[in-house]
């Protein structure tokens, strides 16, 4: 490629590519005339199990033998993303490939529909080719199960009289079978079957469902809320929305359903799947119910350091001024009780600027995150008893306050849980980010602990559920491994524009400003 032409590319739509590139969860990648990668995003180095750098400035055989010399096993394939159905159209500005299977390093498989496009400069000449795939592998997989459920059913209309065991068969084997919860309804919202799992959570008979109609087991909490959700499954098709139900016993059950149309019985119907989502409601109302008793039990220790701490050292000081005042001391004492008020004083300060220093750091505000938590690392280094080692090399984001003291009150307590409960030597720290995206690993050395137990346990004060609140807060995610003498490893991931985004939503719907 020429330099006026990669001038071109790299001035007018390299912006243009990159914002694409950084939002796109599908393939992009783009070659030039000689076939060498000028610019390709992480979807698709991911496929190789490779990094973008190690791509850019190959062409397909350096990949190759690239590949080979780094993987003894890869899959030759993932070149079909530009070789299926492009040769024979190497002349046409556009292609589209709508089915283009794939088989990735690891083994799977997964289908593409692959658009390329090339693309020419001012004067009309032809110097790179851009290549977009969408990852539709659920979508024809969906479609064919799909498809498959629709076919059994119309079979089942066309020989019921002939094949009326078999139609059983089929039924049993896609619907009574079933690991979800599924409800059959017209669009009256007349019930027109269910299975067997929907009748035992429910606790009625499948004869006295199909008696009924879905709005009346619905509570009154989301009646209204119904007819709209059954307008947009008509228009859209698939729509997943929460709703309750009302079981025979009078028991409220939360929903999750998964809605699908279809041609039931030579009807058109709805097909609602579902589970139950109590247990992720309950978990909800815990995770809340922490944020609170960690608000409460901050509370509590400020007061209590105020009291305790300053409100002790300001008696004194009022003590030795009231000697002065009311002339209870001797004159030549005076100067003496002054030199002690003068020491209260100067306490009481110190003592004022840590409590201040713990409902926020003074070092987070005069050096930032990463120097803020190599300080307390440092500082429990310092004492000998355990050792941390720390990495945060790859660290580049710069946040706001808020989100910098929720990550630094994170650290801070997962250090502290261990150094008081899991008898360890040693603790690994490290804090990267993957473009926009923060990622925080943590391990240490410990007697480790029963994760399933820890989470359920209505104990207060609990380390683990006080930093799944603030993760939320942030739109955190977080997956803890331990077990039994086992050490624990956490690994924490916050997507910065989903959080962003998240932010800026609930601004705009309060009338905020950011």
């Amino acid at each position: 490629m020429n330099k006026k032409n990669n001038n071109i590319l790299s001035k007018k739509n390299t912006k243009l590519l990159k914002n694409i590139i950084d939002a796109a969860d599908s393939i992009i990648f783009v070659k030039d005339i000689n076939e060498k990668y000028l610019l390709v995003n992480q979807y698709y180095a991911s496929i190789f199990n490779l990094e973008v750098d190690e791509i850019i400035g190959k062409t397909d055989v350096d990949l190759e033998l690239f590949l080979s010399k780094k993987n003894k096993k890869y899959h030759k394939s993932i070149f079909d993303l530009q070789s299926v159905g492009f040769t024979k159209n190497l002349n046409r500005d556009k292609y589209i490939n709508l089915h283009c299977p794939v088989k990735i390093y690891n083994g799977n498989e997964k289908i593409f529909k692959v658009t390329r496009t090339r693309l020419f400069s001012k004067n009309k000449k032809f110097f790179a080719t851009l290549f977009y795939a969408n990852d539709i592998t659920y979508i024809v997989r969906t479609e064919k199960e799909l498809l498959n459920i629709n076919i059994n059913l119309e079979n089942i209309i066309a020989k019921r009289s002939k094949q009326l065991k078999l139609s059983e068969i089929n039924f049993k084997n896609l619907f009574e079978k079933s690991n979800e919860s599924i409800i059959i309804i017209n669009y009256k919202g007349d019930i027109i079957d269910v299975n067997e799992k929907m009748c035992n959570m429910l606790s009625y008979s499948k004869k006295e469902l199909m008696l009924m109609s879905i709005n009346s087991l619905i509570t009154q909490k989301f009646k209204k809320e119904y007819p709209f959700a059954i307008n947009k499954i008509k228009t859209g098709g698939n729509h997943i929305f929460e709703t309750e139900k009302e079981s025979k016993l009078g028991t409220v059950i939360p929903f999750e359903f998964n809605s699908t149309l279809l041609n039931y019985l030579g009807e058109k119907a709805v097909l609602l799947s579902g589970r139950d989502i109590t247990e992720r409601k309950q978990i909800k109302k815990q995770v809340l119910r922490a944020i609170l008793r960690t608000e409460e039990n901050e509370r509590k220790r400020f007061a209590k350091e105020l009291h305790d701490g300053l409100g002790a050292l300001l008696s004194g000081i009022k003590m030795y001024i009231d000697l002065i005042v009311e002339e209870q001391i001797e004159p030549e004492m005076i100067p003496d009780i002054m030199q002690k008020a003068k020491a209260l004083i100067d306490e009481a300060a110190d003592t004022a600027r840590e409590v201040a220093n713990n409902i926020k750091p003074h070092i987070l505000t005069n050096f930032g995150l990463i120097k803020s938590i190599k300080l307390l690392t440092e500082r429990f280094n310092n004492t000998k008893k355990i050792y941390i080692d720390y990495d945060a090399s790859d660290y580049s984001l710069s946040m706001d306050s808020d989100f910098e003291l929720t990550i630094y009150r994170i650290v801070n307590e997962l250090i502290n849980n261990t150094v008081k409960h899991a008898n360890a030597t040693d603790i690994k720290l490290n804090i990267r980010n993957n473009r926009n995206k923060l990622i925080l690993l943590y391990s240490d050395n410990g007697d480790g602990f029963d994760v399933d137990k820890a989470l359920s346990e209505e104990t207060t004060g609990n380390g683990l559920k006080n930093i799944l609140s603030r993760l939320e807060t942030i739109d955190g995610t977080c997956e803890i491994m331990s077990d039994k003498n086992l050490g624990l490893y956490i690994r924490i991931k916050i997507d910065i524009n989903e959080l962003k985004n998240n932010t800026n939503k609930i601004s705009n719907n309060f009338g905020m400003t950011t």
